[in-house]
């Protein structure tokens, strides 16, 4: 695995994930490469594909039912040599289409950068909240009076951590590239902080790019920039907390719990290490990963 989790615990800070991402690039292939030029030029086109892919297995879900459409994944899967993602009733769904159109600000802008995750991946169909992520971070930022400016172009913008991941360090910098100079123009030049929806993505904008953008994930930005201007008008009775391996790069534990305790009366922290096997993509292909990673959650989360 590569998420670098282990350098938060190793005494001395080492991250073998970069190690492993080492090996990966050493032993790419020209065609993979060839393959990572051409994500960079159509991806754009990649993530409209990914949105209508999801779409399409939903349909099939809601016509096949949940066991049927299962036992199918699990065939193709085998037939494809593993290539195929194993489907299950908690995969996502097609995410709703960016809504651009939101009032002017009050109390302020914020250059937000949906990142490609949260652009094509909305939540599962037995979820509890069905908006997508970029529309309840939206719908956060209205509340609080602030207007979100979009970068030029935004669906064909990336910070190259899935080619980064991949081994295809060379790409993945020409990604990020892209997106900095985007981000530069739509923040007047680092005027406006910048606002990225996941971590994952926003730690990699952190460390690959150049240039002075005020650069937050959205418990940060929260944080410093919406609670002053935000109320809590109920608390849930209880959430339980999992902060994923990037969070915990960030230094965000304390924030996010911080967070969690006003939005509820009771917040449960599992004790584990902070990785769900999934492994940027691996959880897929791969779930024995997320179950082998998780195996002693349920019994650390209350009943109901």
């Amino acid at each position: 695995m590569a998420d670098g989790l282990c350098a938060t615990c190793c005494p001395v800070g080492i991250d073998t994930g970069k190690m492993i991402k080492k090996i990966r690039s050493d032993n790419r292939s020209d065609r993979a490469r060839g393959v990572g030029n051409w994500v960079n030029k159509n991806f754009s086109g990649i993530t409209s594909a990914t949105r209508t892919g999801f779409r399409v297995v939903g349909l099939a879900q809601d016509l096949l039912g949940d066991s049927n459409l299962q036992g199918l994944s699990e065939k193709l899967n085998s037939i494809s040599r593993g290539r195929l993602p194993r489907w299950n009733a908690s995969m996502p769904r097609s995410a709703a289409s960016l809504d651009r159109n939101h009032p002017g600000s009050v109390n302020g802008k914020v250059v937000y950068f949906p990142s490609c995750l949260s652009r094509t991946m909305g939540p599962a169909k037995g979820d509890p909240h069905q908006e997508a992520l970029h529309e309840g971070m939206q719908s956060l930022l209205v509340k609080a009076g602030f207007e979100a400016v979009f970068p030029a172009r935004v669906d064909g913008l990336c910070c190259g951590q899935l080619l980064e991941s991949k081994g295809l360090p060379i790409q993945a910098g020409e990604s990020v590239r892209k997106l900095e100079q985007a981000l530069w123009l739509a923040s007047e030049e680092g005027r406006l902080p910048v606002l990225c929806d996941t971590s994952l993505c926003t730690f990699r904008m952190i460390e690959g790019m150049t240039k002075p953008l005020k650069i937050f994930e959205p418990v940060g930005f929260i944080s410093e920039y919406l609670l002053p201007y935000l109320e809590n008008r109920s608390q849930l009775d209880s959430v339980a907390l999992h902060v994923t391996c990037t969070s915990r790069k960030l230094g965000l534990e304390q924030p996010m719990l911080d967070m969690a305790r006003r939005c509820a009366k009771e917040v449960v922290v599992p004790v584990e290490k902070g990785c769900c096997g999934f492994a940027g993509d691996k959880g897929f292909t791969t779930p024995e990963l997320n179950a082998a990673a998780l195996k002693r959650l349920r019994e650390q989360i209350p009943e109901g």
